[in-house]
């Protein structure tokens, strides 16, 4: 099972995600350590490399951003569910 299908069948644009924690103000290595990634996986889900993250690192991902980026989390992911 794909994690991008999960949140309610709805595919999960992780460049997003992760663009919105740097604007934000947390640099890559900010929310690697967060999420317990490196650095370099979190660039190249920003710059579009990798499409999916792997599902620890996903779940995590979606927490922080809830945490950090409320008004996108909810546009973003709920609202197009």
């Amino acid at each position: 099972l794909d994690f991008c299908l999960v949140v309610w069948g709805q595919m999960i644009d992780w460049q997003r995600v992760v663009l919105n924690l740097r604007s934000a103000g947390l640099s890559a290595t900010a929310v690697a350590r967060r999420v317990g990634s490196t650095p370099e996986s979190v660039l190249h889900l920003a710059r579009g490399e990798v499409a999916d993250p792997r599902w620890s690192t996903g779940l995590k991902l979606l927490t922080l951003h809830h945490k950090i980026c409320p008004e996108q989390h909810a546009r973003e992911i709920y609202e197009h569910a």
